[in-house]
């Protein structure tokens, strides 16, 4: 998802649980990153107006990410992917420095879409989400912070102490 991490585990086998915490990061970015193909996040933008079946982490990110849209009255909004690719954020940030952003002129009135975040169609039972057409992701934001969140609930549950 575009940034480092650092992992720390204290307890027994540290050293295990602490790869083991890093691999499920790795895990997450390949779920949840809209730079590669094959993930998730992907398969949703694609599929605008199909079901995708999803992960369980997955379902747990997009229902944070609507609350959170839903709680801070569309300040917070993981559907802006169309408009950050039109400002030219359309590649990860290691690629920004040998390739320019498009000038932002090129292209100043992103896609228009009357669908909104409340609109996403999220079945827990059929472990599928739903996009409306128009509608993209980009949950780097809120993936970060619930990539960090999943990796410690992960490592306490599976034996590594909390501090």
């Amino acid at each position: 998802m575009g940034t480092d991490c650092h992992i720390m585990v204290v307890g027994p086998e540290a050293e295990a649980r602490a790869d083991q915490a890093e691999e499920l990061v790795h895990d997450l970015e390949r779920r949840w990153s809209r730079f590669l193909p094959d993930s998730e996040i992907s398969a949703l933008n694609r599929q605008q107006g199909k079901p995708v079946r999803v992960s369980a982490e997955t379902i747990e990110l997009l229902t944070n990410a609507v609350t959170a849209w839903r709680l801070t009255e569309g300040r917070f909004d993981p559907t802006m992917e169309r408009h950050m690719v039109a400002i030219g954020y359309d590649r990860p940030f290691e690629q920004m420095d040998s390739q320019p952003m498009r000038d932002r002129a090129a292209d100043p009135d992103p896609v228009r879409v009357d669908a909104s975040c409340g609109d996403i169609i999220i079945d827990r039972a059929a472990a599928t989400v739903t996009l409306p057409l128009g509608l993209t992701l980009d949950v780097g934001g809120i993936g970060k912070g619930q990539a960090a969140d999943v990796t410690a609930r992960r490592a306490i549950e599976e034996g590594a102490w909390k501090r």
